[in-house]
This record gives C-alpha cells, structure tokens and sequence, in this order.
C-alpha cells in the first residue's frame, strides 16, 4: 500500500513538474489538437493560421488581445505561445494577471530585469517571459528560455 501511494505521488510530481500550463490550461508538448479543441470549449476563436503560428481571440476574457500557439517543427505539438493584454482601459488587468501567474507557477525568478519585467523559469529549458509596455500593453511568452543563458547573455557577452 505505502509503495502505491509513493508510486502515484512520484507520478504527481512529475506531471506537475513537466506539465507546466498557463492561464488557460495551454501546456509545453501539448498535442496540438487536443489545444485547439480546449480553446476552443473556452470560448476561443481562430483568427488567423500563418505557417507554424496559429492566432486567437475571444470575446468572453475582457483585455484580452489575443492569444498565439507556436506549433513544433512537425506541426503537432505546442512548442510556446504568447498572450496579449490590452491594459489601456483598466489599470488592474497587470496586477490581477500577475496574481494568477504566481497562483500557477509561484513566485517569479526576475523582476524588472533588462528586457523583462518579470520571468518565470521551469524545469527542462522553458520559461515565462512577461512585459508592460508604456504604450498599455502587457504580453506573456511562454517559450524556451533558462537562468544560465538569461545570465550569460547580459553579463558575459558585455564583460561584465
């Protein structure tokens, strides 16, 4: 008994663990159908499809510019993807947001780094890369990313 229960929590961790997901349940290596069609039960439009980039919005999530998939190489999978906040019209979108991500993924890494107000990383190279703009944006990428290369490139590549 006590195997089986070590068993299943060992398997929870692990899925929790590489199954990062965001605000509305997107996740790294997701099949692209299964995605699509969660989105989709969510309220989700598509808007537009160029090459490995698949574009949505939705009428239902207020502020909510739209929301990018970038497929894999072999178009079946989620390999990243990028949600796009209009914050011109309600100054507590960025705050509330903010507060969901650090629900989902705990407290960020960086805050107000060089090109990023904040950045999440998770385990096997991937991250969450968050910036305000002044022109009342606020955008989210999900994509590859990690603490050494983050680190190398700002302060290697400049001797400092």
């Amino acid at each position: 008994m006590k195997k089986a229960l070590l068993i299943c929590s060992l398997i929870m961790l692990v899925s929790l663990i590489f199954g990062q997901k965001s605000l509305y349940d997107i996740a790294f290596d997701a099949p692209l159908a299964e995605t699509e069609a969660m989105l989709k039960s969510k309220g989700f439009m598509e808007i537009n499809r160029v090459g490995g980039d698949i574009t949505y919005n939705s009428d239902t999530i207020p502020n909510l510019l739209l929301l990018q998939i970038r497929m894999n190489d072999d178009k079946n999978a989620v390999q990243g993807w990028e949600l796009r906040y209009d914050l011109s019209q309600d100054s507590d979108v960025e705050p509330y947001v903010i507060d969901m991500l650090k629900e989902i993924h705990g407290e960020y890494q960086v805050y107000n780094d060089y090109d990023y107000d904040y950045i999440w990383y998770f385990p096997n190279d991937k991250a969450l890369y968050v910036s305000v703009y002044s022109s009342g944006r606020l955008v989210l990428y999900y994509t590859n990313g990690n603490w050494d290369d983050d680190d190398y490139y700002y302060y290697e590549d400049y001797g400092w």
